[in-house]
């Protein structure tokens, strides 16, 4: 049985994982054009 508090923060941590993952990425790729 699944709880609506649990179907709302699913989503949320779902999204978050998401950013973490861009920004991550986005980082490395600025490290790797400052380093040119």
């Amino acid at each position: 049985m699944i709880t609506a508090k649990q179907t709302l923060i699913h989503p949320l941590w779902l999204r978050l994982t998401h950013w973490l993952n861009a920004l991550a990425m986005l980082i490395m790729v600025y490290q790797r054009l400052a380093h040119l």
